[in-house]
């Protein structure tokens, strides 16, 4: 099990992100194709009993039917106002009025799978730019935690702290992890109250919303599986669907 805590560690620093990053630069391939491959690789060097322990919780956080419920395509997006790194307060309404937001919930700078979806998303920042809209990634880990995230990952938006959960909480993707899960990643070293500056084990879904100028939420998706991630090619086609071609 060592090796395999090292895995997880290891994914968490800067060096070997970079390092797969570069591995994985294949222009045909997916961010998903990405976090396969490196689902593969853990799940070879993982402890059998962690690994059903974590199989397990996210089968329990799919019955639990998070997924259809909570905010959807056609419903309005609720207000929020979250803080940068930096201190900078940022609202959904500022956010708007410039155009069409993609929301981003990721679970923290911990998370292998995260760090990769981030980074995606930052390649093709440009493009989403360029349809007209904004984009926030917003996780329940505090400022120093979501600082280390966007500088690591040389992120051109902005990364804010949802401390408690709130805007989570709001937007239904809220999961509390089951005792045996807590264990586990407690284990790996990963102590979510800390890190979130909460007194509980919770979670959100790795949700991304994109939302018409309007607040209407045009595309919502919200997976329970936290290793399935939306493709930054699918975000764009979502914004030029919304905006309509270009004159």
């Amino acid at each position: 099990s060592n090796s395999f805590c090292t895995l997880l560690v290891l994914t968490a620093t800067p060096t070997l992100r970079n390092m797969s990053a570069t591995a994985t630069a294949a222009p045909a391939s997916s961010l998903q194709a990405e976090l396969d491959a490196f689902k593969a690789q853990f799940v070879s060097q993982a402890p059998k009993e962690a690994l059903d322990i974590m199989t397990d919780a996210t089968a329990q956080v799919a019955a639990s039917g998070i997924e259809k419920t909570g905010l959807q395509a056609g419903d309005k997006m609720p207000a929020f106002e979250l803080k940068d790194v930096q201190g900078a307060a940022h609202s959904s309404a500022a956010l708007l009025a410039k155009g069409p937001l993609v929301v981003v919930f990721y679970r923290g700078g911990w998370c292998p799978y995260c760090n990769m979806q981030l980074r995606s998303y930052a390649k093709a920042f440009p493009q989403i730019a360029a349809a007209g809209a904004s984009l926030v990634a917003i996780s329940p880990e505090a400022p120093d935690f979501a600082a280390e995230t966007s500088k690591s990952g040389d992120l051109p938006f902005p990364v804010l702290s949802d401390a408690g959960l709130d805007v989570e909480r709001k937007f239904g993707l809220v999961f509390e992890l089951t005792p045996e899960l807590q264990k586990v990643y407690d284990s790996f070293g990963i102590n979510l109250p800390a890190r979130n500056g909460a007194d509980k084990w919770e979670l959100p879904l790795p949700a991304v919303f994109v939302v018409g100028a309007d607040g209407v939420v045009a595309t919502a998706h919200r997976p329970a599986d936290y290793t399935i991630r939306k493709e930054p090619s699918a975000i764009v086609a979502d914004l030029q669907a919304l905006t309509g071609p270009k004159a």
